[in-house]
């Protein structure tokens, strides 16, 4: 299994704006990508900063579904503070407890 990290800057009093384009939007679009496995979304509400975390099934799975990072973004729209896009792919290599 495959993790990737993707981390943005968005306007602080924009918070609940972007959680539902992660509900509405963005975990849906995810969930429709051959060899999705989980999201999770990490925020911090006073400074911006957001992080999603996806896993996927295969290395193949998760290079595949790059294409899709830029449409992701696009639907935070206005909300992002800077263009800047952090990512980084991470091979799972433990897990506990087991599933």
């Amino acid at each position: 299994m495959y993790a990737r990290l993707v981390s943005v800057q968005i306007e602080p009093n924009r918070v609940d704006e972007c959680i539902a384009v992660f509900r509405e939007k963005n975990a849906v679009g995810l969930a429709a990508q051959p060899g999705f496995h989980k999201v999770y979304y990490f925020m911090n509400r006073r400074t911006g900063k957001v992080t999603s975390v996806t896993f996927w099934n295969t290395k193949e799975d998760e290079k595949a579904s790059r294409e899709n990072i830029a449409r992701l973004i696009d639907n935070m729209g206005d909300l992002l503070v800077a263009e800047e896009v952090h990512q980084e792919t991470l091979e799972v290599v433990h897990q506990y407890p087991q599933t």
